[in-house]
């Protein structure tokens, strides 16, 4: 949300009272604090954003609205009670909106470190940036803007936080024909489990589609329309000790019927799963496998059209690396 307070961060001046100002001890209506303004910026948010989620800075202010939370400051004992504590009471509010923030590395007990690279290479702050995460079911973490990335000792490190956080659809028992026909029906179904720690918070569609198997061009796609990806749910009440939620997330179960409504030439195809960007219906979010082309779609085996393929497996040599793609992006329509 932002405007109010010094970086926009909702402090000096304050949102509410709730607790005592940064710079002295008690406040001063409208110089530390500004009566109203709490309420005026939650109708007004709430109005302008219908379809978009809103986040705001402190877990204890805005509890008559439905945000999500910013802390910026992840793993820092100062803010334990200010940001940790508070999250944990708003319940089950990670399952509607995100909750995420920074890892601000050059105050509080992380002041010791001198850059983001010492920070998550520390086991110690490792781990506990890893519990907050799967307590907090947290699905972003910014703060790293002058990290090397190039520097292999940070790299498995900055992996791992990353695949901890936010939502990780791994996909797995993908059926389908090996042989279809134009005009007639054919049932492909698929489990994902999500094994990260949020969910994705918007219903965007998933995609079944043909492509070429020479030039990976798409010839034939259809949107399904029973899943609703913001309900693949992570797993619930993280044990640190044991490194599992104690409530492991649930096997989403997709299977539908469709029909190859176009006349395709006789022969071999490659059958993918994507999931679209509403905005240009492009594909954007990734599956965690291994099974992916360049641009978004994951290939998934040969199927055939009036016939059956030659072969159904795709050599692992054909897939291209996801991590190298950067050809990713929407159209506003």
């Amino acid at each position: 949300m932002g405007i109010i307070g010094e970086f926009g961060e909702h402090h000096d001046p304050d949102i509410t009272t709730v607790w005592a100002p940064h710079d002295q001890p008690n406040h001063v209506e409208n110089r530390t604090w500004l009566p109203g303004i709490e309420k005026v910026l939650g109708d007004a948010f709430t109005a302008a954003f219908k379809n978009k989620k809103v986040m705001v800075r402190y877990a204890y202010e805005f509890k008559d609205y439905e945000f999500g939370i910013y802390w910026d400051s992840w793993a820092i004992d100062e803010e334990i009670k200010r940001g940790y504590e508070e999250m944990k009471k708003l319940g089950d509010r990670w399952k509607t909106q995100p909750i995420g923030g920074e890892i601000t590395w050059n105050w509080g007990s992380l002041y010791k470190f001198k850059s983001f690279e010492e920070v998550v290479a520390d086991a110690q702050t490792q781990d506990l940036v890893i519990q907050q995460i799967r307590d907090l079911h947290c699905n972003h973490l910014g703060g790293i803007t002058w990290a090397n990335f190039n520097d292999p000792t940070f790299e498995p490190n900055a992996e791992l936080l990353q695949k901890t956080m936010g939502y990780r659809f791994l996909l797995s028992n993908f059926n389908y024909p090996t042989n279809i026909k134009p005009d007639e029906p054919f049932k492909i179904s698929f489990d994902v489990v999500n094994t990260g720690s949020s969910p994705f918070y918007y219903d965007w569609p998933v995609e079944i589609a043909l492509l070429n198997s020479q030039t990976k061009e798409v010839v034939w796609s259809k949107t399904l329309k029973t899943p609703k990806i913001s309900q693949w749910m992570p797993g619930d009440n993280w044990n640190n000790s044991a490194k599992v939620y104690t409530q492991p997330a649930e096997t989403n179960h997709i299977e539908e019927e469709l029909t190859l409504d176009k006349k395709l030439d006789t022969g071999d195809y490659i059958i993918s799963i994507s999931i679209l960007d509403p905005s240009g219906m492009l594909p954007s979010l990734r599956f965690a496998i291994q099974n992916y082309f360049e641009g978004g779609r994951h290939p998934m085996g040969h199927i055939g059209v009036n016939t059956e393929p030659v072969y159904f497996e795709i050599p692992t040599d054909g897939f291209d690396d996801m991590r190298q793609d950067k050809t990713l992006k929407y159209k506003i329509q």
